[in-house]
């Protein structure tokens, strides 16, 4: 273990030397003894994927099988983790000599979108890396990022047919497909907010990443962009009345939350939470009324959403396998 004497950074790398973990030291334990066993056991990697050239993109993921929603396209383990908030000018050297020489050369192997007023550590970070949040332990030091080989490749689009999860129990990032990608479709996540409209979203994009999106939603007709930013600004109420817990008021009988589900699909919404929300509402309301392809249909739905969004089907596949065992099943049907 080596650590910064200017900025107290320690370095951190496990016994297969597959990745450097860069962390701010804690009066208590330090950060790989917080982490604990997940750090030097071996994870469970799946790659359903290949890395190739994506015209006009530079590279691409891409999958090679049919995937079907929820289900994990890619998880493997970080080259780098370090706090967002750093001294580039220190920690470019400590970080490169500290890598091993094989995380090394894929780490400089990535693309780096950023000026040459950046260090090329830096730049590559800011290109790649994604929020990890807060790691055990170092609420007070600011959020942390990885850095993987190949997740980092896959491209961004405003519609999205993955999402990324970080996982601390297998110090793991994984996509999942957040609808069905067909062997052969380029996979893709979300770089910024979904919720964005049109004009915010590729000022976003410009300034941070420097290219212009030319996904399928941002190539819409005017009118119909019009509408898809409509829509997404309408969600954003939705997300805020789901938190406050006033969803139930606003949309309280199935052809409101219906109507709910379809503008999720129109604005091709990526926010899991709220389709978990939206859908597990769906599948009470038919439960209560009886409706068992409906509520399967809706079950199944809340499933795929919440492999998402937690890497687990949070017991609804039970409810898709029997809607008539839980306890609202047929409470508003009356019987003759």
């Amino acid at each position: 273990m080596l650590a910064d004497r200017n900025f107290r950074l320690q370095f951190f790398i496990p016994p297969d030397k597959s990745f450097l973990l860069a962390y701010w030291p804690n009066d208590q334990k330090s950060l790989p003894e917080r982490l604990g066993v997940s750090l030097t056991l071996s994870a469970v990697l799946e790659c359903r994927y290949q890395i190739r050239t994506a015209p006009g993109k530079g590279v691409g993921m891409f999958a090679m099988e049919d995937i079907a929603p929820g289900a994990i396209v890619a998880r493997e383990r970080p080259i780098l983790v370090a706090p967002l908030m750093l001294s580039w000018d220190s920690i470019e050297r400590d970080i490169s000599s500290n890598m091993p020489e094989h995380v090394r050369e894929a780490f400089f192997a990535l693309h780096n979108c950023k000026p040459p007023s950046f260090a090329r550590v830096h730049g590559i970070i800011n290109t790649n890396a994604i929020n990890i949040d807060d790691m055990p332990g170092q609420t007070d030091f600011g959020p942390y990022v990885a850095v993987l080989k190949d997740i980092c490749r896959a491209n961004h689009s405003c519609n999205p047919n993955a999402i990324y999860r970080w996982d601390f129990a297998t110090f793991t990032g994984a996509l999942h497909a957040r609808r069905a990608i067909a062997a052969g479709e380029e996979v893709s996540i979300s770089y910024i907010g979904a919720h964005m409209p049109y004009a915010e979203r590729h000022e976003r994009l410009r300034d941070k990443y420097f290219f212009v999106c030319k996904c399928p939603v941002c190539n819409l007709p005017p009118a119909a962009r019009a509408e898809d930013d409509r829509a997404r600004q309408e969600l954003t109420f939705v997300r805020g009345l789901l938190e406050a817990g006033f969803y139930d008021e606003f949309a309280p009988d199935v052809p409101k939350q219906l109507a709910m589900a379809k503008m999720l699909e129109d604005a091709s919404d990526c926010n899991v939470s709220t389709w978990r929300a939206v859908a597990g509402k769906l599948v009470r309301a038919y439960c209560t009324l009886g409706e068992r392809a409906e509520a399967v249909k809706w079950a199944r739905r809340a499933m795929e959403m919440t492999l998402v969004d937690t890497g687990t089907d949070g017991g609804w596949a039970a409810v898709v396998a029997a809607p008539e065992n839980t306890d609202v099943w047929r409470s508003k049907v009356v019987d003759k």
